[in-house]
């Protein structure tokens, strides 16, 4: 591929953005027939979205950081309330969009964007969950910072 053999060259994966978006809602008969316009309006700024998002990479701008929350964040109840079992996370029903959410951060994670928690929350029970949960799919080592304790977020 030629993004791998020269560092100035960078890949517009148009094809994977009209498999997310569908062909029927990306392109538009009725714009090609009026005007040759091939995509339609949905179509241009999703091509709007990823294009900037593209140029800001390039560029580097972009975030370095994302901080998040535990309880309701990376899986679904309070750990405080229900317990390290009785939290949602899981491959189906509710718990799967915790899962899936962890999936795609693992995925910015692996781009060089750091990961890092703050939380309030009793320190031994979310990490009995962070390194023991089946369902987990980030894990201790994926975080840069732990703050797991009852002191105000801003303060921590």
């Amino acid at each position: 591929m030629l993004s791998r053999k020269y560092r100035n060259v960078y890949v517009f994966d148009l094809k994977s953005i009209v498999e997310e978006k569908g062909r029927e809602q990306f392109y538009s008969k009725k714009l090609w027939y009026l005007g040759g316009i091939k995509y339609s309006m949905k179509a241009e700024k999703l091509l709007e979205q990823h294009i900037n998002r593209c140029v800001a990479s390039v560029k580097g701008i972009r975030k370095k950081c994302l901080i998040l929350d535990l309880d309701n964040t990376l899986w679904g109840g309070v750990v405080g309330e229900a317990g390290p079992e009785g939290i949602e996370l899981a491959d189906f029903k509710e718990g799967a969009r915790y899962k899936d959410f962890q999936r795609r951060l693992k995925e910015i994670k692996d781009l060089g964007i750091i990961l890092a928690v703050v939380s309030k929350n009793n320190f031994d029970d979310a990490i009995k969950i962070i390194r023991e949960h089946k369902h987990m799919v980030l894990r201790e080592e994926d975080f840069v910072a732990l703050k797991i304790n009852w002191d105000l977020k801003s303060k921590i």
